[in-house]
């Protein structure tokens, strides 16, 4: 009996460590949720975060499509304004040649009505 007796003490201790290894893997296991359950706040803080960057990148993305369109309605205006701006260009040019023009039958103007007065 005595060999019986011993092997219930051994396998009595082998429970018990078996016991402790347990509690420990439950200690660790708990520990392990933790962890789980701080990366999963992390990770849908991360998601939110993401969430807000895209809606941020979508408005961005619309302000470039504003910034393009107005890009383009200013080089229109600036073709436009550049058209405008020959044609004046050849009135003042063709003015310019009115006034030399009128400059000059007004000096002959004058010529003959000094004639006339001298006599």
């Amino acid at each position: 009996m005595w060999g019986l007796d011993e092997w219930v003490r051994e396998l009595d201790e082998g429970v018990w460590e078996l016991d402790e290894w347990m509690w420990e893997l439950e200690e660790w296991v708990r520990e392990l949720d933790e962890y789980v359950r701080e990366l999963d706040e992390w990770v849908w803080g991360l998601d939110e975060w993401v969430r807000e960057l895209d809606e941020w990148v979508r408005e961005l993305d619309e302000w470039v499509r504003e910034l393009d369109e107005w890009v383009r309605e200013s080089d229109e205006w600036v073709r436009e304004s550049d058209e405008w701006v020959r044609e004046l260009d050849e009135w003042v040019s063709e003015l310019d040649d009115w006034v030399r023009e009128l400059d000059d039958w007004v000096r002959e103007l004058d010529v003959w009505v000094r004639g006339l007065v001298s006599g």
